[in-house]
């Protein structure tokens, strides 16, 4: 069966591809002009805290307004619920596919890896982002994590982020990798999500040209994909 690949960028999607935005092409130039030489401007606190409420947080504490589009939240959720619908091994009910991989390439703090895990057997998150993969682990680890949100100017406020009692944590991995030059040992996957990434690479068209052999394996993995973290 042919792998289910989406790219999503900010435009919005139809089907199983969607655009980049001009906007988010501008936003990413502003950043790389911005940013330092030795540690890039996103990989900090203050950053994976945003992460953590864009990927987790309650709609209150995310949106906390009478109107507005409320339909715009649960972006990482709604990215896997795609993969879900197009994946045409999760179609098969014949029980002759056996497990089914996921990978979710530029996975931040994990939102919609560990959303697939309600409908994928192993889901891996690879991002760039050390910090990020750091905080992704420990949602996987301890189910929860608290985080701090800026309500107006310099006011913050203390919130926690947990996960859906029904996400299944030992079916999740987490690594740190270059979505540019992804290792060849990566295992066969049923469905690959790209959200909000080709606008992050220097070089996106290495992914695109990568992706179609990402259901191909040259040599087998070191470690076993379904070796991952298990809440305390």
């Amino acid at each position: 069966m042919e792998p289910a690949i989406l790219i999503i960028g900010w435009l919005g999607f139809a089907g199983a591809v969607a655009a980049a935005s001009a906007k988010g092409v501008k936003r990413f130039l502003l950043r790389r002009a911005n940013r330092s030489s030795d540690k890039p401007a996103y990989d900090n606190l203050k950053n994976v805290d945003n992460h953590i409420q864009f990927h987790f947080g309650k709609d209150q504490d995310v949106f906390p307004y009478a109107a507005g589009p409320k339909d715009a939240l649960h972006f990482p959720a709604r990215c896997a619920h795609l993969c879900e619908r197009y994946c045409s091994a999760l179609q098969d009910f014949t029980g002759e596919t056996g497990d089914t991989l996921a990978l979710d390439l530029g996975c931040a703090v994990g939102g919609a890896t560990f959303e697939m895990s309600k409908c994928f057997t192993h889901v891996l998150g690879i991002d760039s982002s050390p910090e990020l993969v750091e905080a992704a682990q420990e949602m996987a680890v301890q189910g929860s994590r608290q985080y701090t949100a800026v309500l107006e100017g310099d006011i913050t406020q203390q919130y926690t982020a947990s996960l859906d009692e029904d996400v299944d944590c030992a079916r999740v991995r987490f690594e740190q990798g270059d979505a540019c030059n992804l290792r060849s040992t990566l295992p066969a996957f049923d469905a690959v999500l790209v959200a909000r990434l080709l606008t992050e690479l220097t070089e996106p068209t290495r992914l695109l040209q990568r992706l179609p052999s990402a259901s191909c394996c040259n040599e087998p993995d070191e470690q076993p994909l379904w070796q991952s973290c298990q809440r305390c």
